[in-house]
């Protein structure tokens, strides 16, 4: 008799340690999810700019000129897609020609604002800001270099 007395005491041990436990493992899971999805959009941020880089010197104008000229326009376009297809607000891309090395080059910079997908983290600290994790920025910023294939 004491026998079956102990297990439902030990059964009801296991629910108050669940009930413990429950909250702090999807606490951690969620900071994972978080982690993944900004991780995720980094990479897309970045493809972005390698293509806005690699359409912009793949182009026949020369990128030395001032103003706008189809390079540049290549390369906005190009990066263009992230605007659409992430859930990410994102600016412009901007395209700069430079010099470097005696080369024709041009800079691609792409930035978006990152918005957490769980967003646990900034109330449990009990931060107003858009993203309070200390190693999650608020915005993904990716910068590519690419020489001109007319030098």
């Amino acid at each position: 008799m004491k026998r079956f007395q102990n297990r439902r005491h030990r059964r009801g041990a296991a629910l108050v340690e669940f009930a413990f436990w429950l909250p702090m493992m999807m606490w951690i899971l969620s900071g994972i999810l978080d982690f993944s999805w900004f991780l995720a959009n980094a990479q897309n941020v970045t493809q972005a700019a390698r293509d806005g880089a690699r359409a912009a010197a793949a182009t026949r104008d020369d990128p030395a000129t001032t103003g706008t000229n189809e390079a540049v326009g290549a390369g906005v376009a190009a990066a263009a897609w992230i605007k659409t297809t992430s859930p990410l607000t994102c600016a412009d891309a901007v395209v700069t020609p430079f010099t470097q090395y005696g080369l024709k080059a041009l800079r691609v910079k792409v930035t978006c604002d990152f918005v957490p997908l769980m967003g646990v983290y900034p109330q449990t600290f009990g931060s107003s800001a858009k993203s309070a994790y200390s190693f999650l920025p608020n915005t993904i910023e990716s910068e590519f270099t690419m020489f001109s294939e007319i030098q």
